[in-house]
């Protein structure tokens, strides 16, 4: 039943990848009725309730993989900052950024954000150039022209906060 579970959120997590949104999410669901139990299901399921503006609901999904995985890996927390910045939860973001396992570019880039719109504009700076270190190619409006939000409120409050912490627009 695992193996199906897996293959249901693979599967979906590659169809909202790649265009198909809507039927991504019902594979991800699928798959998580399979397994309700699946840490690492509920996190990405994070990633793309946030894309359908449902932020709430997105950090709710967040919190769910770490209450099955109190010693979940990075991208959880990843997961998590990424959710608690679309539902404005700003400080919340920063402390969940913050924490030593967070990894992945977006948390560097999610965590200036949310520093900006908490007005610590100088952290903010830092924190995305420690992101533009690793990735100087960057560009907010590019990035957000290959994001599969829902509505575009979503993708510019993103789109925003990068500006706001000093990431090239």
């Amino acid at each position: 039943m695992a193996a199906s579970a897996d293959a249901h959120i693979v599967l979906g997590y590659l169809r909202a990848y790649e265009g198909e949104f809507e039927a991504g999410v019902v594979e991800f669901e699928q798959g998580l009725r399979l397994n309700p139990n699946h840490s690492a299901g509920w996190a990405h399921l994070a990633d793309l309730r946030v894309f359908e503006g449902r932020a709430n609901e997105a950090v709710e999904c967040a919190e769910n993989s770490f209450r099955l995985n109190p010693y979940p890996p990075g991208d959880h927390y990843s997961f998590l900052g990424w959710a608690q910045y679309a539902a404005g939860r700003y400080q919340d973001a920063v402390e969940t950024l913050r924490h030593p396992q967070a990894g992945g570019p977006g948390s560097k880039r999610n965590l200036a954000a949310a520093l900006a719109r908490l007005g610590r504009i100088e952290e903010a700076r830092e924190a995305g150039r420690e992101f533009l270190s690793e990735f100087p190619n960057f560009s907010a409006r590019q990035w957000g022209e290959t994001q599969p939000f829902r509505n575009d409120a979503d993708r510019q409050h993103f789109i925003n906060g990068y500006i706001e912490a000093g990431l090239p627009e």
